[in-house]
């Protein structure tokens, strides 16, 4: 197939916006998510192997995290909590985490996991509009009828199909002997991704069940999560614990209402769990490939530490003097991250120490530009900060469209995969790719997403050149 044009692409590109593809700002306005019309491919063998692994990797990580809660080196993950999410550290039983996501980044023919995520492991309803769009836009240009291009879709995976069908099963669980009767999206009123939240709720409700974005201004003064005089017995989570540190009458029920996540009456997916996405969990596993005292303590099998040690770079807590002075030394070869930061904004890459870029996050984070010994010692100080080595990934050209621009770049593309934690069955789960003109994948500082379409559908819609294979 030949290359689509610029035009084409933004007619895709706004079909996509119009579905959700798009990030709303503070004051409401939506601004669509960049698109890219160069997908990434991956084979039906790939993804259940990646499946896998990432259920290792996420189950891992939470066993990792509560045995720590349980008496060991607690101290060298606490510093990186919030208070309220000091309280929220539950003991065994271990919560079952219905959704969540490995990230990883690809480098010469390996996919190494940077970062677990079990608060917000968004972007499943952003995956499916892209990979649905850009199905249907170029079905339509081979002439298939809707019914074949509808398969195709569904042929393709739905990470929100496999979302609906997480909560179902986790709600089972806890609650073998009922049926929710109402399920709430619990979010923020000028949440950044009130459009894919929407979706969200529009795909939940189509499946039967009734479901509403819950605001915590909502929230009726009762047990359980009430609102509008209804009570949602199943509560999806999309709301960052650490927003609530302010003692105000709204989040102070709300920090109550979280408190209780298991019910009844109202069961809360997923729980706070904020110790597993933290990077020192990961440090952490990283470490337990040198430190058996440390694998034993946290109940690893042998898969899983298998897995960690194909999948995850050396990352080290920056808590003591031996780890300092080796990243100090050695800038080329290490990124540090704050142990809780998301979104890129606490992430600096020892490579491009002499870029603005990275004295612009010196200056956000620290107050004044840095060079990298400086940095590391005040990032060392702080005690919540850890040490990962540098992945190599080089950017590929794409070609990048909204509905009203269209522009070849290079970009860097990240590629993460959904999975549950907890569970015995998971859905058929697949995966998200975002792109970025920067080494820190940001989809909106000049970059976007990338479709992600199984090797199989690709195939069927006749793209030879154009998806990138994915090759791990």
């Amino acid at each position: 197939m030949k290359q689509p044009s610029h035009e084409w692409g933004m007619r895709l590109a706004l079909s996509a916006a119009e579905a959700g593809l798009a990030v709303t700002e503070p004051g409401g306005n939506e601004i669509p998510i960049p698109l890219s019309l160069n997908p990434m491919r991956v084979s039906q063998t790939q993804l259940r192997l990646l499946r896998q692994q990432t259920h290792h990797l996420m189950s891992a990580g939470l066993k990792m995290a509560y045995a720590l809660h349980e008496g060991a080196p607690l101290q060298r993950i606490w510093r990186a909590l919030s208070p309220f999410e000091k309280t929220l550290v539950f003991p065994r039983p271990v919560p079952v985490l219905a959704t969540t996501r490995v990230d990883c980044w690809p480098s010469e023919g390996k996919l190494w996991a940077l970062e677990l995520n079990a608060t917000i492991p968004a972007m499943q309803a952003y995956s499916d509009i892209a990979a649905s769009c850009t199905i249907a836009a170029h079905g339509q240009c081979l002439h298939l009828c809707p019914s074949a291009i509808a398969k195709l879709q569904e042929d393709n995976l739905s990470n929100v199909r496999a979302l609906w069908e997480a909560l179902l099963a986790a709600y089972a669980l806890y609650c073998p002997h009922r049926q929710p009767q109402r399920l709430g999206i619990l979010c923020r009123r000028n949440d950044a991704q009130q459009t894919e939240l929407r979706y969200l709720k529009r795909r939940f409700s189509s499946f039967g069940l009734e479901t509403e974005l819950l605001f915590p201004d909502q929230l009726q003064n009762k047990e359980g999560f009430w609102a509008n005089g209804k009570l949602y017995d199943l509560v999806y989570r999309h709301l960052f614990i650490h927003r609530l540190e302010k003692e105000d009458t709204g989040h102070a029920l709300l920090r109550r209402l979280l408190s209780q996540p298991y019910g009844p009456p109202s069961l809360v997916l997923n729980p706070p769990a904020a110790p597993v996405e933290l990077k020192a969990t990961l440090a952490l596993l990283s470490e337990s490939n040198e430190n058996e005292t440390l694998a034993q303590l946290a109940q690893l099998t042998p898969e899983e530490r298998d897995t960690i040690a194909q999948r995850v770079p050396w990352t080290r807590l920056l808590d003591e003097k031996s780890v300092l002075e080796r990243v100090q030394q050695q800038p080329e070869l290490y990124v540090l991250k704050h142990g809780s930061s998301y979104g890129g904004k606490a992430v600096f890459i020892g490579k491009t120490r002499f870029e603005d870029s990275f004295a612009l996050r010196c200056q956000q984070t620290f107050g004044m530009p840095l060079s990298w010994e400086d940095l590391c010692q005040r990032a060392f100080e702080t005690g919540a900060y850890v040490a990962q080595q540098l992945v190599e990934n080089l950017p590929r050209p794409h070609l990048l469209c909204t509905p009203n621009s269209a522009s070849s770049r290079p970009l860097y593309v990240d590629f993460s995969l959904f999975s549950s934690a907890g569970m015995d069955t998971l859905p058929n789960w697949s995966g998200v790719c975002r792109a970025s003109a920067d080494r820190v994948v940001n989809i909106l500082g000049g970059g976007g997403l990338v479709p992600l379409l199984l090797e199989e559908v690709a195939q069927h819609l006749q793209l030879g050149d154009l998806p990138y294979a994915l090759d791990i």
